[in-house]
């Protein structure tokens, strides 16, 4: 039923209710089940729709409704006959989405540059020595048989090591290379601060005038956006807050670190 819930409030509003800099923010925020349901996306959800996906999200499990109490809800059971709301609601939240993925991809490769050529050996030292007594073969990659040898011991599920491949597998090659590793296990609250910002954002800005262009922000992404239909200009929408056409080094900052990236 609380998967039901995060399922619901991405349907309403594009994203998911719990988020964060990093996989350890967003759990100790679902720990906490704090979430909110303001900003503009949610001005046209009606307070029954807000009330039923509060009850759904509710922290303790013996407290949230059962499938059938929500089956059974006004909410659920009346809005059918609100087409033209529902068709609103629906089309805003699908723009929210796709900006919401193309904001992820873009942190996403920020990240993995960060982490290859703007940490420290002695940011990644332990890090770096977890990868190498997993990768038993030596090939640079961790594959899923590896991470079940790696974790045999420990208690973990077999169904948890391969959503540890899911998460870092950001290419979708079914391994895990030294560079995914490396960005999906840092620990970016403590990591990621101005100067690397700073780095990143020259990284992005080829020509030295303070500013990203969409062109700029094209050759650096390179291939990584070429199956991407859309998502550049998304992407380049989502960081150009003011609407002057370029991206500055405050934007860039902002879309980093936005809440719900």
């Amino acid at each position: 039923m609380w998967s039901c819930g995060v399922i619901l409030h991405m349907l309403l509003c594009g994203y998911p209710p719990f988020t964060g800099r990093d996989i350890q923010e967003i759990f100790n925020r679902i720990s906490k089940g704090v979430f909110h349901l303001v900003g503009k996306e949610w001005s046209c959800v009606s307070q029954e729709a807000k009330n039923l996906l509060m009850k759904m999200l509710t922290l303790d499990p013996s407290a949230r409704p059962t499938a059938k109490e929500v089956f059974l809800d006004s909410w659920v059971q009346n809005s059918g006959n609100s087409q033209v709301q529902n068709n609103l609601i629906a089309s805003k939240s699908l723009k929210n989405l796709y900006r919401f993925r193309s904001a992820m991809f873009f942190q996403q490769v920020t990240l993995e540059y960060i982490a290859s050529h703007l940490t420290t050996a002695e940011e990644v030292s332990e890090l770096r020595k977890a990868f190498i007594a997993i990768d038993e073969d030596g090939d640079g990659k961790l594959s899923l048989q590896e991470l079940e040898s790696a974790y045999q011991n420990a208690s973990i599920h077999i169904d948890s090591i391969h959503k540890i491949l899911d998460v870092c597998d950001v290419d979708g090659n079914g391994l895990i290379d030294y560079t995914e590793f490396i960005t999906a296990t840092i620990n970016w609250r403590k990591s990621l601060n101005d100067e690397k910002l700073e780095g990143a954002f020259e990284a992005f800005d080829k020509n030295g005038d303070g500013t990203i262009s969409i062109d700029e922000l094209e050759l650096f992404l390179g291939d990584a956006v070429s199956n991407e239909c859309g998502i550049l200009n998304e992407i380049f929408f989502e960081a150009d807050t003011n609407g002057d056409g370029v991206i500055d080094l405050e934007e860039f900052k902002t879309l980093m670190l936005k809440r719900h990236h």
